[in-house]
Formats: C-alpha cells, structure tokens, sequence
C-alpha cells in the first residue's frame, strides 16, 4: 500500500485487519432504478468517464514526479493494474503504464484519479483508479456477442474475468518458528494465494447476487453474510490458527475479506464489461467506497506497493 508496513507481530497485525473488516459497506443501493445509480458514484465515474484535452492539458493534472510522495502514489497505482490483471493482457512494452500513466487531482468531487489506457486481445482496456478503488473497463474493438439473455451475460462476463484476473496472489500468514532463544513464535509470511482467477469467479458470480436494471446488469461478490461467517469477536489465538500458512480453507475465514480479490464485482452494460474492487491487502487503514482516503491520494502516498 501507500504507507510504509511497520514491523509488528503477527498476532497484532491480523488482529487489525479483523478490525478493518468491519468497516465493509454494501456496493449498491438497493433503492435504485438504473445500474449506474446503484454504484457508488466514484465506481460509476471511473467506469463511465474519460478525462478530455481540457482536463489533460489543465495544471490539474501532475506528471508523478513533483514529490515524493506523488511519485509513491504512481508507483502504487501501477502495482496495483499488474496485482489484478494477468499478464497476457498488460502492455506488451513493461514500461508503457509508468510512462503512460495519466494523474488527475481533485478529478470528481476532489478526489484524485489515475487512468491507462492501452488495447490488447481485441479489447480497448480503461483501468481508471482512486486511493480506495481500481475500475477495469474492457471495451470490444470489433463487434462481439457478448449475451442477449441474462444467464447468457453472467457467463460471458465470468469467461472474461476468469481469462484476464491474475492467477496467482497475495496474502498475509502466520507460520511456526523458534527464534533464536530457541522459543516458538509465530512468524509473519507472505503466503502465495493459487488458482485466484478461479477463487474470484466462484466468489463473485452467484446468480443470486446479480442485479438487473434496464441499462445493465451488476454482480457483486459473496460477503461474510452470504458465506454464513458471524461477526463475533476472536481471540489474536483464533486469527492466527485460521491465518496458517498451511490452511487450506483460509479463503473461507474472516481474515480473507481483508483482501481486494474478495471484493471483486462486475458490470455489463451491452457494450463493454467493467470489473471493480477495493483495494484492500490486510491493511490496519479502513478502506471503502465512499472514504476520505480518495480526496489525499497524491499527498498521502509514501511508498508503492
């Protein structure tokens, strides 16, 4: 993430994270009658809009290279594109998104925005970003049959998130260790996450969990809720047993919705699909749709991910 992560033990890193899961919010509102007003609006601007000449030519815009701390939020902001999207569908050339990266400050309600671009695959590729939100829209380059039906849609989309989410990633875990007084302790890992485009497929496309609306259809990803997980309260004990390095459910404990690829949801509008998430990584930072963090993005970023 942004800030720099502080050498603390295991135990009390994941006991923050438990913490951070409570300040999950719903994605849409329930209330509403078209897709683009049941998102939240910073998701229905990333995926809709496209800074013109004016906005790109205007002292709103920054390079990435003023401060330090600018120059942090770029290097997190193309982390982030490579932490999500496989690698057969990143630019062919390694350095075009740190070249290419378009930073907007105070882009919408003054929140700061970034945005790439690029096409590969036979789709036109808009990954717009905030501090707390990524937005992947994929746009086809030729006519395409992307689903007349409903069914017909939620499989087209899953087809497409299962070929461009990355197959491999990320997450925090304890393992057993004896330090050098010869005591057991717990250490802190990082803990590969395999098969992760078929983890997020299987999380974030129940049929009962998508939404229709005359301009589109929405699927949203399982919540602890919809899992059978209850909000009690664990001991740093039960964290750190359910956050094992060798646990083979451990994307069915809370812990795991601390991470972005448990938030994945979509949007199929007729003409191009649209993946979104939080970008959440067992952070001790509170991270949502609708937060502060987004209004600070460029003056609040330190180191990349």
């Amino acid at each position: 993430m942004y800030k720099q992560r502080s050498n603390i033990t295991v135990t009390a890193l994941l006991t923050i994270v438990t913490c951070v899961l409570a300040c999950a919010q719903p994605v849409l509102k329930t209330s509403a009658k078209s897709a683009n007003e049941a998102m939240p609006p910073r998701v229905a601007h990333l995926l809709s809009y496209w800074p013109d000449v004016t906005v790109l030519s205007s002292p709103k815009r920054v390079s990435g290279n003023e401060s330090r701390r600018i120059a942090g939020a770029k290097r997190s902001n193309v982390g982030w594109v490579r932490k999500v999207l496989e690698p057969t569908w990143l630019p062919e050339d390694k350095s075009y998104l740190g070249d290419n990266l378009i930073m907007i400050r105070n882009e919408f309600n003054e929140v700061d925005v970034t945005h790439a671009q690029w096409a590969k695959n036979g789709y036109n590729i808009e990954v717009s970003q905030t501090r707390s939100i990524i937005a992947i829209k994929f746009t086809p380059l030729q006519s395409k049959n992307m689903g007349e039906t409903v069914g017909q849609k939620i499989e087209f989309t899953k087809a497409l998130a299962h070929q461009i989410l990355n197959k491999t990633g990320m997450r925090y875990g304890s393992q057993d260790s004896i330090d050098e007084k010869g005591t057991a302790v717990k250490k802190h890992v990082k803990v590969p996450v395999r098969n992760l485009h078929e983890k997020i497929c299987s999380y974030s496309f129940r049929r009962e969990l998508v939404s229709t609306f005359p301009d589109g259809i929405i699927g949203t990803a399982a919540t602890m809720e919809d899992e059978g997980i209850p909000w009690t309260n664990q001991t740093g004990e039960a964290i750190n047993a359910e956050n094992r390095e060798d646990n083979p459910n451990w994307d069915k404990t809370r812990s795991s919705w601390s991470y972005w690829f448990r938030h994945v949801c979509w949007v199929h509008d007729g003409k191009s699909i649209g993946f979104f998430t939080l970008k959440r990584e067992a952070d001790a930072i509170a991270i949502d749709y609708w937060g502060k963090l987004d209004t600070i993005a460029f003056e609040g970023a330190e180191t990349a991910n």
